[in-house]
């Protein structure tokens, strides 16, 4: 883009050809700035430079397939946002040939030939406009593992972009032989339009309750957004609805059923022992996940589901398969959680008639 812009300018100012140094210098200059952000800027806000997010399908041909047939749907939302949800689920695409991730690159091409189109026809400002919009949208687009495959804050930055190249658009129908007043109409309509989308999805950011009980309704695969309605609704004290909907959570396979969004099992398995300890239903977490031998280090991996489900098991007689994961739990902890795991294996001890050995 870049280039095109400068052998534009170069024909018009009756040059015969590109200067390669001023075009070497404007990459550089761009490559400066990425790099500036990416491993300067970001990781000083956010402590890393990349999310270091797994590519979706486990390989980055499935990544840049699915990713791509989400551009179409995000840029409808970019001129048109008719609905709003925090899902950053998204299917996943397996082929170059699926229809929607043709659109995505038929999407990609059609915009650069319009921004080149634009340039040549001196409408430098509406190319800068479409080029805003990509160079925004590029770096959260997909192409790059991102732990929320898609997310309509990644949008507001090509927003910008968007309103400019909608206000040149009006503007342009204004000087055409349209009546004044219906350009006006049309602008005015946009604006109201606008207006009411935003008064109509207001409500729902009064709570996390309201929030996510919203969106997940609209969106079932929104797993992140279903784990915030669990926390709300458990906190709410509203246990059996949070038990139904962490019941849903947990029977759901996103990869085998062709769809994707970001959740961290091992929080996933604490919030279903959590929920099902409040609900009484332990015998339902040691279902769902059967006692297994463990190492030490396992244990630790996951230590807030594993002290939760050591207390599943000794709640429910099994102090066979509890006292392993207490002892784990007890030999690397320190002050009141290893009392507490103590206790626990003490009782279990108990149970068993065994006497308790001596710590060391």
């Amino acid at each position: 883009m870049l280039g095109v812009a400068l052998l534009l300018r170069a024909r018009a100012a009756g040059e015969q050809g590109l200067r390669l140094g001023a075009l070497a210098g404007l990459v550089a200059g761009q490559l400066a700035l990425v790099a500036l952000y990416l491993f300067a800027l970001r990781p000083a806000v956010l402590g890393r430079a990349l999310t270091g997010a797994a590519p979706i399908g486990g390989s980055l041909a499935t990544q840049w397939q699915s990713s791509i047939a989400t551009w179409p749907s995000l840029f409808l939302w970019l001129f048109a946002p008719l609905h709003s949800n925090t899902s950053d689920a998204v299917r996943i695409a397996t082929s170059w040939t699926d229809p929607a991730t043709l659109a995505g690159l038929a999407l990609a091409l059609g915009s650069a030939v319009a921004c080149v189109g634009l340039l040549a026809r001196g409408h430098a400002l509406a190319a800068a406009a479409l080029a805003w919009i990509w160079i925004a949208f590029l770096p959260t687009s997909g192409l790059t593992p991102l732990l929320h495959a898609r997310a309509e804050r990644n949008l507001f930055l090509s927003l910008f972009g968007a309103a400019l190249l909608a206000g040149i658009g009006f503007a342009a129908l204004r000087r055409t032989r349209l009546p004044r007043a219906l350009a006006f109409a049309l602008a005015a309509f946009a604006v109201l339009a606008l207006a009411e989308r935003t008064f109509a999805r207001s409500p729902d950011w009064r709570s996390t309750l309201a929030l996510f009980s919203r969106d997940v309704a609209a969106d079932p695969h929104h797993r992140e957004g279903r784990v915030n309605l669990v926390v709300a609704l458990a906190s709410a004290g509203r246990t059996a609805e949070a038990k139904q909907q962490v019941d849903v959570l947990a029977a759901q396979h996103p990869a085998e059923e062709g769809w994707h969004s970001y959740l961290l099992e091992p929080n996933l398995r604490e919030l279903v022992c959590l929920v099902n300890a409040a609900a009484g239903a332990d015998a339902d977490t040691v279902r769902r996940y059967p006692p297994r031998a463990l190492a030490w280090s396992e244990v630790w991996l996951e230590a807030g589901f594993h002290a939760c489900y050591a207390g599943a098991l000794e709640r429910l007689s099994r102090c066979e398969d509890a006292l392993p994961i207490y002892a784990a739990l007890q030999r690397g902890s320190r002050g009141a959680d290893a009392q507490r795991f103590a206790e626990g294996a003490a009782r279990c001890n108990a149970a068993l008639g065994r006497a308790t050995p001596p710590s060391s």
